[in-house]
């Protein structure tokens, strides 16, 4: 069976699908539109965290910061030189405090020299007449020439996230542009929010779970039908039991999916010349298909028949007892 038969069979079906919503509101098609393609976004730590690497972590503190796992103290006191991780002390390390004082002791009122010792200096502590360097910067530790600075570790990484731009949306990896006011998105689709008094059934609306599962059998039973009136068969008497059968179900279908035709070729012109193509063949088959029904009915009960297929004329022309079936 020819793949494009089938096709024409499912299109069949959805033509007359878009007539009944007009006579059965208990259940409509879920209204949708396109978003566009979607965009691969870059991966980016979030807001507050910092990129350290391929990972993310806690942007540092002010005053700090971050080298290798860890935040650290940025720039040093005054009077140090910064060396990466540690400040060195500029001023002397150690000095004497020792002087010699040229009027330290005086002799029958003149002057003798001597040395003198002067306390140590502010940061500095004596040693046996040595003063040395001893002051530590708040924060920071080891020695107080060459002190460590202030320091803390990042904590605990997590993944760099895929983040979106420009108010487009995530989904699936992709971003896309935002649904409009009463849509939620679904890939490169916007769904139709679902309305008060309706629950989801499908690609549809349905007042109530029943109305559902009749709605989806019913689909279920015409797709079943149409595509079996158009298998190719050995004999004429058992196409003419499929088709019979699959008007039976649905004496008006043909004329639904003939009046809705119009609209759905425009609509799927959009998406290529060979769906467009595959579209008009399906419409021209549900024209055909209603002019038969309506020839055959006008036979049976006696009055002038009326066409809407484009092979009427042709089909009128025929003997009677080829139009049953044919």
């Amino acid at each position: 069976m020819s793949w494009k038969r089938v096709f024409l069979g499912a299109m069949l079906w959805a033509l007359g699908s878009l007539s009944a919503f007009a006579q059965n509101q208990s259940f409509y098609w879920k209204d949708s539109y396109g978003r566009g393609v979607g965009t691969i976004p870059p991966l980016e730590c979030p807001a507050g965290k910092m990129q350290v690497g391929a990972l993310c972590y806690d942007a540092c503190r002010a005053g700090y910061n971050a080298s290798g796992l860890q935040c650290v103290q940025s720039g040093c006191p005054a009077g140090y030189s910064d060396r990466g991780l540690t400040c060195h002390y500029d001023g002397e390390a150690v000095y004497s405090p020792v002087r010699w004082d040229g009027c330290a002791t005086k002799i029958f009122g003149q002057c003798v020299g001597g040395f003198k010792e002067d306390s140590c200096r502010s940061g500095y502590k004596k040693s046996a007449s040595m003063c040395y360097y001893t002051y530590m910067p708040p924060g920071m530790s080891g020695s107080p020439l060459d002190p460590m600075k202030a320091s803390y570790s990042l904590g605990t990484p997590m993944a760099m996230q895929q983040v979106c731009r420009g108010g487009k949306q995530l989904d699936a990896g992709l971003c896309y542009d935002a649904c409009r006011s009463g849509f939620n998105g679904v890939g490169p689709v916007c769904w139709a929010n679902k309305p008060p008094g309706f629950e989801d059934c499908g690609f549809g609306f349905a007042r109530s779970a029943s109305a559902c599962a009749a709605k989806i059998a019913s689909q279920t039973a015409a797709v079943g039908s149409l595509v079996m009136a158009f298998i190719p068969t050995s004999t004429a008497a058992t196409k003419a039991e499929a088709s019979s059968k699959a008007a039976s179900q649905s004496p008006d279908f043909a004329k639904a999916a003939a009046q809705a035709a119009p609209d759905l070729v425009k609509s799927l012109t959009a998406h290529g010349d060979e769906m467009a193509r595959l579209a008009k063949e399906a419409a021209d088959l549900a024209h055909d298909h209603a002019g038969r029904q309506d020839h055959e009915r006008a036979g049976r009960e006696g009055v002038a028949p009326v066409c809407v297929g484009r092979q009427c004329r042709q089909f009128l022309s025929q003997p009677a007892s080829e139009h049953v079936g044919g």
